[in-house]
């Protein structure tokens, strides 16, 4: 819970300075800038999109983070509940697995 927190803080953190780097950007009608303005407005708009898009990029790897470490934890407790039922749960899952792709690769060499 903490960690979102700190995630929400730099997102308004994050938001808040790219509208103080990029205050061209915010303007939608560029057409009274002079052209040495809109070269700047153009950049500005560029590194603002740069800007937000590995901001995204890194709320979408935290979150796949968080999912990983979710799934190990109940992985982990599965495990710690009932081992022997997990493991044969394992021994499963590859056999069926193995299967799949035996059955894949004799369909590829029956065609």
């Amino acid at each position: 819970k903490v960690e979102g927190g700190a995630a929400a803080e730099a997102e308004t953190k994050s938001t808040s300075s790219s509208s103080t780097l990029y205050p061209l950007a915010l303007v939608t009608d560029p057409s009274s800038f002079t052209e040495e303005q809109k070269k700047e407005w153009r950049r500005q708009k560029l590194l603002k999109g740069a800007e937000e898009a590995r901001a995204r990029k890194r709320q979408a790897k935290l979150e796949a983070q968080k999912r990983q470490e979710e799934k190990e934890r109940r992985e982990r407790e599965k495990y710690d509940n009932d081992p022997k039922g997990y493991v044969t749960e394992l021994h499963a899952e590859r056999r069926r697995l193995l299967s799949a792709q035996r059955d894949a690769k004799e369909k590829k060499q029956a065609a």
